[in-house]
C-alpha cells in the first residue's frame, strides 16, 4: 500500500507551528515509524507555492497536475480540492480540522471594520469551494466527533467519515510530574491566542470576581488580536499578569507552574490545550456552552458564566483537586498520542483498500 501525504511545500516542517501544521509533521513522522506493520510505504508530497497565487490556489493547481497514479492512497492533510489528472485509481482522502471559518465566522477577531462583509462572504460564497473540495475525495478524516457531525451536516456521507483524534507532544506524557506542595500563591493559567473565539474576556471577568488575595492569573500568548483591549480591561487587578508568548521549549514547564488551567473557548475543532493541561495533572475549567468535542471535555469543570467560573476557582483553591478525578483525567488525556492518530488513520486506509476490491 503506497501512501502519499499532500501538503503545501514547507508545511511538514516541525518549526512551522501548532494546530494543522503540527498535525502534518506528526502524522508523517509517526506513520513512517509504523508503516511496516501495515504493509505500507508512506511518502510526503510537497506541492510548490506560486508567487502569483495564494496558498490554496497553488495547492489546487499543484495537485491537479501531480502524478499520483503510482499511489494507492493520496491524502490531503487539510481542506483543499483534490481534483487530479493522473489518479484515476487512487483513493483520495482529506483531513478536516473544523468548520469555524464557515459556520461561525463572527468568532474570528481579525475582521475589524469589514467584519459584516466578511461574515456575509464566508456564509454566502465560501460554501462553494468547500463543497467542491468535499466532492473531490472518497473519504474524510476528522479530528473529533464534533467535526464529524459538522461534515455530515455539510452533506458528506456519514459512512465515509472517520475520526482520528489528534495527539499531544510526547513531552506532556514522558516528563516527570512536579511535586505539588503548597508553594506560595495559587496560580491560575491560560495558554493560547487572544482571538475572539478564545473568549479570554470570560476568564478575566471570572478571575476579577475571585476575592482571594493570594492568587494570580497568568495569561500566556502573543500580543495580537484582542490582547490590548483585554489587558486594558484587566489593569485594575494587579493579580493578573500578561506573560507574552509561551516558548515552545518551555511549554511543559509553563503548564507545571500552574495550579489550575482555564480554557474558556467558544469553539474548538478539538482543543488539545485541555488535554495537555490534564496530562500534567491540572484541573481544567471550560465555558459550558462552548463548542468543544464531547471526548475532549469529558473530565473538565464547566462554567456557564463568569460568576460560576469564579466559584469553581475558589472551590478548587480551597479544597484542592480530587485525587481520583485527577488520576482519571490524567490517564485519559495521555491516551491522545500522535502514534494512536497514525495507527487509526492507517487502519482506515486498509479498510478503504479492502472496499475497493
Amino acid at each position: 500500500m503506497r501512501i502519499a501525504l499532500l501538503a503545501p511545500k514547507g508545511d511538514f516542517d516541525k518549526a512551522q507551528g501548532e494546530g494543522t501544521l503540527r498535525y502534518m509533521y506528526e502524522i508523517y513522522r509517526n506513520m513512517k515509524k509504523i508503516e511496516s506493520e501495515y504493509s505500507s510505504h508512506v511518502e510526503k508530497v510537497e506541492l510548490p507555492i506560486k508567487k502569483y497565487l495564494n496558498k490554496r490556489l497553488s495547492f489546487a493547481l499543484g495537485n491537479f497536475f501531480a502524478n499520483l497514479s503510482e499511489f494507492d492512497i493520496a491524502h490531503s492533510l487539510t481542506l483543499m480540492p483534490m481534483q487530479n489528472l493522473r489518479s484515476r485509481n487512487t483513493i483520495k482522502f482529506m483531513t478536516i480540522h473544523d468548520f469555524q471559518f464557515l459556520l461561525e465566522p463572527e468568532l474570528s477577531s481579525d475582521m475589524k471594520k469589514s467584519w459584516t462583509r466578511r461574515i456575509w462572504w464566508s456564509r454566502t460564497f465560501l460554501r462553494i469551494p468547500m463543497k467542491i473540495s468535499l466532492q473531490s475525495v472518497d473519504y474524510i478524516m476528522v479530528n473529533s466527533t464534533q467535526t464529524k457531525d459538522e461534515t455530515i451536516a455539510m452533506g458528506f456521507p456519514e459512512e465515509r467519515i472517520f475520526v482520528a483524534n489528534h495527539g499531544m507532544d510526547e513531552r506532556f506524557i514522558n516528563t516527570p510530574l512536579p511535586k505539588r506542595s503548597r508553594r506560595g500563591k495559587f496560580r491560575v493559567g491560560y495558554i493560547g491566542a487572544f482571538r475572539k473565539r478564545k473568549n479570554v474576556w470570560f476568564a478575566v471577568d471570572a478571575f476579577m470576581g475571585v476575592p482571594d488575595k493570594d492568587i494570580t492569573f497568568e495569561l500566556w500568548g502573543p500580543p495580537k488580536f484582542e490582547y490590548n483591549n483585554i489587558k486594558e480591561r484587566a489593569k485594575s487587578d494587579k493579580r493578573i499578569a500578561f506573560k507574552g508568548f509561551a516558548p515552545e521549549e518551555n511549554l511543559v514547564k509553563t503548564y507545571d507552574s500552574f495550579d489550575l488551567f482555564v480554557f474558556p473557548s467558544m469553539y474548538e475543532g478539538e482543543g488539545l490545550a485541555i488535554l495537555e493541561a490534564q496530562a500534567r495533572g491540572l484541573p481544567v475549567i471550560i465555558y459550558k456552552h462552548g463548542k468543544i468535542p464531547k471526548e475532549i471535555r469529558r473530565y473538565c469543570f464547566e462554567a456557564e458564566d463568569s460568576r460560576k467560573m469564579a466559584e469553581i476557582i475558589g472551590m478548587i483553591k480551597k479544597r484542592g483537586y480530587d485525587k481520583k478525578r485527577r488520576a482519571q483525567a490524567m490517564r485519559y488525556a495521555r491516551t491522545f498520542t500522535w502514534e494512536r492518530t497514525a495507527r487509526e488513520t492507517l487502519k482506515v486506509y486498509k479498510f478503504a483498500m479492502e472496499q475497493r476490491k
